[in-house]
């Protein structure tokens, strides 16, 4: 932007390796993408990525080797419109409640599935009602039920994925009110 500040950072399917550092947070010049996906990223997410509020794109951390837990401070990026892929990791633990605070904004993806997560979905995850696109949990260890409020995900239109994962045999019929998925 002629300023020296980086506001996007796009490092997808670069072969990268190692940890994602704490400095990363510091980045808070960063207001349209974060994407380090289709890497080899390992360890840990770390908190200070939630200190990265000013991303309105998307925060794509898909198809690395991460591990750890997902730190609730994500929870935080709530400027998010486009994205948000952790699928395809070794992430565990449980969904942090206060992801659903990123439905706000965000309209197109939020991918957890293909992970290592277990524990029930928290109920705030019904608060991502501008999705269009798509959300997915699938391949996971995730139990319990499957919460009524997911059925307020009702502008999407592509894909709502829970396979593969621990929840109880009862489908909510909330979930019915997905009817604009082809």
């Amino acid at each position: 932007d002629g300023s020296g500040n980086l506001e996007d950072l796009d490092l997808t399917g670069q072969s990268l390796h190692g940890t994602i550092p704490t400095w990363i947070g510091g980045l808070t010049a960063l207001t349209d993408d974060f994407k380090l996906d289709q890497n080899t990223i390992t360890g840990a997410l770390p908190t200070e990525l939630g200190m990265l509020t000013s991303i309105t794109a998307n925060l794509l951390l898909a198809s690395n080797a991460i591990t750890g837990t997902i730190p609730s401070e994500l929870g935080m990026v709530e400027a998010l419109v486009s994205g948000f892929t952790l699928n395809d990791n070794r992430i565990g633990g449980s969904v942090p409640s206060e992801l659903g605070e990123l439905g706000d904004t965000l309209t197109h993806t939020f991918q957890l599935g293909s992970n290592n997560l277990t524990d029930a979905l928290p109920t705030e995850l019904g608060g991502l009602t501008q999705l269009v696109s798509s959300f997915t949990a699938g391949s996971n260890r995730v139990g319990g039920r499957v919460p009524t409020e997911l059925g307020r995900l009702s502008l999407l239109t592509e894909l709502f994925d829970l396979h593969a994962n621990r929840l109880s045999k009862e489908t909510p019929t909330e979930l019915g009110q997905l009817s604009a998925l082809q």
